[in-house]
């Protein structure tokens, strides 16, 4: 009886963490989405999203004397597939923000 009751107890445990990290992620995506697109687009959003536009040896070519590997751009490049906005813009960012935020709960 008693490894049963050790069984549920280290199960519901799994599971309250599993809800306390969802909601951790969940509150922090809201927090990051709220009014995202109110803004104007800020200098560096608008350089990112002219090298995503660019081709793949335009973007290395304009990136080799920058400081940021052109990562982030190749990703932005594939992410701007799902539209134009400053909202779809700037929702990768968000995301990574958000799933950051999940990850420091699960290490704390």
């Amino acid at each position: 009886m008693l490894k049963l009751f050790a069984v549920v107890r280290e199960e519901w445990r799994t599971n309250r963490d599993r809800y306390a990290c969802s909601l951790v992620f969940l509150l922090a995506l809201a927090l990051r989405l709220w009014r995202i697109d109110e803004r104007i687009v800020w200098f560096d959003e608008a350089f990112s999203y002219f090298l995503a536009r660019s081709s793949f040896a335009e973007m290395i070519s304009l990136t080799v004397m920058d400081v940021h590997p052109p990562l982030y751009y190749l990703m932005l490049s594939v992410w701007r597939t799902l539209g134009e906005s400053v909202f779809v813009l700037r929702l990768g960012s968000a995301l990574a923000g958000a799933s950051a935020s999940a990850m420091v709960y699960l290490l704390a």
